[in-house]
Parts: structure tokens; C-alpha cells; sequence
């Protein structure tokens, strides 16, 4: 019997043309960010400090070009060698084993860069300066080996320059239009607010930094706690929820605000929020990804006074449950599994709540919210979790062995049925103003006080009857 020779050489063509159809435009941009807060994590020795005020990360993004700079560390020219440029992460690659990022699988620079343009170069400056430049010949040939340039400085500034030309198709028009641009804005202000708020500065095309996106839930400002709140630590992760209310729960006899403006106003800030080591990679999920619809009642309007944040901490980024994209959760990790139980059984307390009050004043419910304060979740996780006795936590036991829950008592519910209905219709403008002229004499009063008048006016003839 002969023998011969399997070739198993991956393909090229499957790694630049395959691999990038998984990621978004947007989550390719975002994965270079992540790239250089994980730098800045090497430098800081694994944790990000309070002050991040010396990090700066620019982007800059036109119809010919895409860039991104900072000062985060550089690459080391060992892992450059190595390392940074291979497509896959080596099982014996374990530089991150003490620091809190997120890379895992050793895909994202290069496919963020493939996802971009055609021709690439990378220059940064740690403990020696070099540059990598990637083109058209490279992609085209079976040989994977880059040339690595070195270059001798006199000062190290511990930074990364990527600039990627010769823009990919479709790419060009989308990532010079001001709408994609603002939707990047965006983006970074959710994901990256932790880091902002320690004062790191990421811009867009030379513009004003871009501003954080906190995430706020009520407390009660004489130090007892009003979110459900569990915390466990155990297996080297290190798991945190909070849940709760927003703002003041809004009654149906309420009409402050309008039905669109209320509504609005709770997209931006109801839902749940999922942090892995402080990136959000999950944003005021309303769906069945979080439990809504899932144990839980569907989303509607009601519940947008309801907010949730999940904290999934490690120096072990494989523990985390995130998708390669890092901008998801994996929904078959058993650590999710586990924890979106534990946020369907916080969120159903306050879902359960309105449910009760939904039909009374808000003037009812006003002696439960003149003490309590807006805190930002990290104040929350922080400050707060520390300041709970140790006899108001419950210790969980079984699958949540190791972990521990804060379970607010809330402002008992009414135990009567209401005497009120409210009373909502629509009509024509010229409609109103001429009841108003008749009611007030004059056609400018409010429509409720014309409705409400209107209605007086038949009531009162009705109870001569």
C-alpha cells in the first residue's frame, strides 16, 4: 500500500474573505477599541485604576482611510513576533493570565482590519519600536509570514498607530456618513462609559471626547437599599446584579408628560445592561435574551421605569460569557444560564410592583421617592453593597453556592381597588377650541381642563335626572 499526504494547511481565503462576514462594521471598529483598553490594562498590571485620565484613543474615519491611535502601551516586539499577528489564539499563549481583558480568541485585530481595507500597516512603539504593513501581495499568496520592520527612537511613547486604506466594498460609503459616525458616537458612550468615567478620552475625527452613557437606579439616600441586588465571587469570576427602578413608577392618572415623551424617555434607560470586565457588551435589552418574555412579562411601556445591570468580572476572559464579537452574551454558557435566572427573579419583584400600583396616583407611592437618590451603578456596586448588613443578605445555596441576595422590601401595595377610571380620547383641534370657547371663553385652555370641564358639565346635568 502507498502512501501519501494529507495537506490540512488552513485556508487564507477562509480566515480574510470567510471570518469577516460573522462581524459588523461597527463591532470591527469597536473590537480595535477593546484592543487598546486591553493595552492599557497590560500597563496598568491588570486592573484599570480610578484615573484614566492619561489614556487617549483617536479615531479618525473618511472614504479613504481608517485610523486609530492611543497611548495604551504599545505591543511588546516579542508578542508582535509571536503573537498579535497570528490568526488564532495559541494554547500556550498566556500573557493575560493575571489581567482583567477580553480578547480570547486571538481573532479580532485581524479580522477587524480585513473587515475594513485591503492593505494595512501597524506601527507601535514599547520596548522597540516596528512596523507591519499588510497588502495586496500578502493576501493573495499561501505564504502567512509578515515582514517586521525595526526602527530605532529615542523615546518609546508606548503607543499603536493602525491605519487601513484601500477601504473594503460597501465599506467606503458607510464608514464616512455622518449617520454611521454618530452611531459610533454612540456605541462607544454606552460601551466604554466605564472607562470614560475614569476619565479616558476617546474622539472621533479630532472632535470634543466622546461623553459616557451611566446607567442610574434609585436608592434611598439614608444608606438602606431599594434594587434587588447578589453578589458572588467564586471560581476566579466574580458575578454582580442590580436591578430596579429608574425613575418614579408612573400611574396611568398620571399626565405630567405625554405617553411619547414618558415612552422614549424609557427606551433610553430601561432594560438590562451587561458588563463583562466593565465593556458593555449588552445594552437595555428588552427581549427574551434577558428574561423578558422568558419567566418574566413581555416588555411593554409599563415597565419602563424598570432597569437591570449584570457585572461578569475575571482575569480569565475565557470564563466570561461573551460572544466573539464582544459585543453579546453566550446564551449556552452555563454561568448565563444560571445568572439570567437569578435577573428574571430580581426583575419579577418590580415587574410584580407595577402591576399593583399601575391604577393608582403617583401621589401615593411619592413618600417612597422623596428619599431615595439616583446613584450610577458603580456607586451602587461599590459603595452600597458594602454598607448592607451582613443580616440582610440571604446566602444562596445549591447551583449558587457561594453567592448572596439583597431582597428590598418595597411600599406595601393598595389593598382596594381604586375609585377613579381614567377618561383618554382624541379629537380634532378645531373641535377642542370650540368646546373651550364655550366652556372658558377662550379657545386657548389647556385640552385636560377641557375634557375634564366638559365632563363636569354633562355630569352635573346627568345627577338633575
Amino acid at each position: 500500500m502507498s502512501e501519501n499526504i494529507v495537506h490540512t494547511n488552513a485556508s487564507k481565503y477562509f480566515f480574510v474573505h470567510m471570518l469577516t462576514r460573522d462581524i459588523d462594521l461597527l463591532d470591527a471598529i469597536l473590537d480595535l477599541v477593546d484592543n487598546s483598553i486591553d493595552g492599557m490594562f497590560r500597563k496598568l498590571n491588570g486592573t484599570s485604576s480610578s484615573d484614566l485620565t492619561p489614556y487617549k484613543i483617536e479615531l479618525i474615519l473618511n472614504d479613504e482611510m481608517f485610523s486609530i491611535k492611543d497611548n495604551c502601551g504599545g505591543i511588546e516586539l516579542n508578542t508582535a513576533i509571536n503573537y498579535a499577528f497570528k490568526l488564532g489564539r495559541d494554547k500556550n499563549d498566556d500573557r493575560d493570565l493575571d489581567v482583567s481583558t477580553i480578547g480570547m480568541y486571538g481573532i479580532g485585530m485581524k479580522r477587524a482590519i480585513f473587515k475594513i481595507g485591503k492593505k494595512c500597516s501597524v506601527k507601535s512603539y514599547a520596548d522597540k519600536a516596528f512596523e507591519v504593513e499588510i497588502g495586496h501581495d500578502w493576501l493573495e499568496s499561501n505564504d502567512w509570514s509578515l515582514p517586521l520592520k525595526t526602527e530605532d527612537v529615542d523615546i518609546l511613547k508606548d503607543k499603536t498607530e493602525i491605519e487601513v486604506s484601500d477601504l473594503s466594498s460597501g465599506v467606503k460609503e458607510k464608514i464616512s456618513s455622518e449617520s454611521f459616525q454618530d452611531e459610533l458616537y454612540k456605541s462607544i458612550s454606552r460601551h466604554y462609559s466605564r472607562f470614560i468615567q475614569k476619565g479616558l478620552e476617546i474622539t472621533i475625527n479630532g472632535n470634543d471626547k466622546i461623553k459616557p452613557y451611566p446607567i442610574k437606579i434609585f436608592v434611598d439616600k439614608d444608606g438602606s437599599v431599594k434594587p434587588y441586588i447578589y453578589h458572588e465571587i467564586k471560581d476566579g469570576l466574580e458575578i454582580k446584579i442590580v436591578c430596579g427602578f429608574n425613575s418614579p413608577p408612573k400611574s396611568n392618572n398620571d399626565d405630567s408628560d405625554s405617553k411619547e415623551i414618558v415612552e422614549k424617555r424609557g427606551e433610553d434607560e430601561s432594560g438590562w445592561t451587561i458588563f463583562c470586565n466593565d465593556r458593555a457588551v449588552v445594552f437595555n435589552d428588552k427581549t427574551f435574551l434577558t428574561g423578558w418574555g422568558d419567566g418574566l412579562p413581555k416588555y411593554h411601556p409599563q415597565f419602563v421605569v424598570l432597569s437591570g445591570v449584570v457585572e461578569f468580572n475575571s482575569t480569565n476572559a475565557s470564563y466570561l460569557p461573551v460572544t466573539t464579537t464582544k459585543r453579546g452574551v453566550d446564551t449556552s454558557s452555563d454561568i448565563y444560564i444560571r445568572t439570567k435566572q437569578l435577573m428574571k427573579n430580581g426583575m419579577k419583584i418590580f415587574t410584580s410592583y407595577t402591576n399593583k400600583w399601575k391604577n393608582f396616583p403617583r401621589s401615593d407611592q411619592k413618600q417612597f421617592f422623596d428619599s431615595v437618590a439616583k446613584l450610577e451603578i458603580p456607586d451602587i456596586f461599590e459603595t452600597v453593597i458594602k454598607n448592607i448588613p451582613e443580616d440582610k443578605w440571604t446566602t444562596k445555596k445549591k447551583d449558587y453556592e457561594g453567592g448572596k441576595e439583597f431582597i428590598p422590601n418595597l411600599p406595601p401595595a393598595p389593598r382596594q381597588k381604586p375609585d377613579t377610571k381614567r377618561i383618554s380620547f382624541t379629537k380634532k383641534i378645531r373641535d377642542i377650541k370650540d368646546v373651550a370657547e364655550y366652556l372658558f371663553d377662550d379657545s386657548n385652555v389647556d385640552p385636560n381642563n377641557v375634557g375634564e370641564e366638559a365632563f363636569n358639565y354633562v355630569l352635573s346635568r346627568a345627577k338633575e335626572l
